[in-house]
């Protein structure tokens, strides 16, 4: 990292190995970022689909952190093709005069169907947690039958990386 740098982009769970980044890592990164000017960017999309309960979103570490979510890995929506952006306001509002640049007309259907399923997101998460912890049953059958693969299994999330 150097004085050039603008921006950490970090996944938390990761993909494919579903490790989680914890908040004092998440600290320690951006402590650094904070020191050359830089801000985080933290993908949480996978973060919903943990297995165990899912901490807080990066963003409340600090005004230099950027989290990115959606309505597609962890509650199993990606037809909707609803995202979301938190940061701190000042930023939140460049970011809102952008989308408005390049998205003048919206998909109007989708984002109220979004909201309808924003209102009922514990529902969707309880039925994508018992579709997950099935096929992590399964999978790790699997695993258990094959010798000839080289495993690290994940104790956060949805994907493993043989």
């Amino acid at each position: 990292m150097t004085a050039r740098t603008r921006l950490i982009v970090l996944t938390n769970l990761h993909n494919p190995s579903s490790t989680l980044i914890d908040d004092e890592t998440l600290k320690r990164i951006g402590e650094l970022a904070r020191e050359v000017g830089a801000r985080v960017l933290v993908d949480e999309v996978y973060l919903e689909a943990m297995f165990e309960s899912a901490p807080r979103s990066s963003v409340h570490l600090g005004p230099q952190f950027i989290s990115t979510s959606s309505l597609t890995k962890g509650y199993g929506l990606s037809g909707l093709r609803c995202g979301w952006i938190l940061a701190e306001p000042e930023l939140a509002q460049q970011m809102r005069l952008l989308h408005d640049v390049f998205d003048a007309v919206g998909p109007q259907p989708s984002e109220r169907l979004s909201v309808v399923a924003l209102s009922k997101l514990p529902r969707f998460i309880s039925r994508a947690k018992r579709i997950l912890d099935s096929n992590r049953v399964m999978l790790n059958e699997f695993f258990d039958l094959r010798e000839d693969l080289q495993v690290v299994r994940t104790d956060s999330g949805t994907t493993s990386f043989p």
